[in-house]
């Protein structure tokens, strides 16, 4: 990592620099942000800008084009769970994880899901094997955490949500249910560990890895809240490592109380697994919560501004969807 203090001149340069070209409400703009700075190759800085001030025409174009397109490929997505019967015939034929058709169908889908929402996704993070299983650990800050790591086929894994959501509208738990991943009853202690315990050893001789949210609900400040136990439990039952998995920027793109996030980059940083045979449940969760902690403290390596780009995939699917229908009712 390099040093961007060897590529700034000098601070008497900089303050004079500073004075003679800029007003002081933009200096002042300037120092605020300046907690938010990251380095690039050759050492210079840029700022790291997590959403961009894209209009509200376009913030609602791809609000309503996300949510359209969510509710509008659900009964497809119903519709292809059959499939799931096939799954023993192609691990049979030796095909991994994420060429399983229902992986796919997920993969696609939430790409699709994150383009129209205009949201990037960039992985930081390496040796990370995805034919080990873990339990991946992330932090839980908005709704569409879930589909990031769906987005990526290395993340052949299993999500646990709660039963409660099974019969919830829009009925997305029951969808995830027939997907094969896990629902838990939160309210009762000893079935909700025992339902993670028998699925950790299931998924570990599927070779799949458990994707889980330890905090267990969402965040409301963007902070870490205290961690469940249940999901180390997992791990240390099924005999596996703990990979803590941070996102950044999500918080800041879909602040609490809006509509729908703003368009941006998050960031995924993959951190270390974590060997849990060395480690109490009590010790794990201090390994994982520190690791995560430390993690989010330090501002994403990777280097890039955010664009504002006219929302084209919503207005795509929009129109697409106005088209059919016409066709169905002119």
């Amino acid at each position: 990592r390099c040093s961007c203090s060897q590529q700034q001149p000098p601070a008497e340069d900089t303050k004079e620099m500073s004075s003679s070209s800029s007003s002081p409400k933009e200096n002042a703009s300037a120092s605020a942000d300046a907690a938010s700075l990251i380095p690039k190759e050759g050492g210079a800085v840029v700022p790291l800008d997590w959403n961009i001030n894209d209009g509200r025409v376009a913030y609602w174009l791809r609000c309503v084009g996300t949510f359209g397109y969510l509710f509008s490929t659900m009964p497809i997505l119903y519709a292809l769970t059959p499939l799931r019967l096939t799954h023993y015939l192609f691990r049979v034929l030796g095909f991994p994880n994420h060429w399983l058709p229902l992986d796919v169908v997920s993969t696609i889908w939430s790409k699709v899901l994150l383009k129209i929402a205009q949201l990037d996704v960039v992985v930081e993070g390496d040796g990370f094997d995805p034919t080990i299983p873990t339990v991946f650990m992330f932090n839980h800050q908005t709704a569409i955490d879930p589909f990031i790591p769906q987005s990526f086929s290395q993340f052949c894994g299993k999500f646990v949500f709660k039963r409660e959501l099974i019969w919830q509208p829009p009925f997305l738990g029951l969808l995830l249910w027939a997907y094969g991943h896990v629902a838990i009853n939160r309210s009762n202690r000893e079935s909700a560990i025992k339902s993670l315990n028998k699925a950790g050893r299931k998924l570990k001789k599927l070779g799949r890895s458990t994707l889980i949210f330890p905090e267990g609900t969402r965040s409301r400040n963007g902070q870490l809240l205290p961690f469940k136990k249940g999901a180390f439990h997992v791990a240390k039952t099924a005999g596996v490592s703990a990979t803590p998995v941070v996102l950044l920027g999500a918080y800041e793109l879909w602040k609490p109380g809006t509509a729908f996030p703003n368009s941006g980059t998050v960031v995924m940083r993959i951190l270390p697994p974590i060997d849990t045979s060395e480690h109490s449940v009590e010790e794990l969760m201090h390994e994982v919560r520190t690791a995560m902690e430390k993690s989010m403290a330090d501002p994403p390596r990777t280097s890039y501004r955010t664009r504002v780009v006219f929302p084209v995939p919503a207005l795509m699917f929009l129109s697409s969807v106005a088209l059919l229908l016409y066709k169905c009712f002119a």
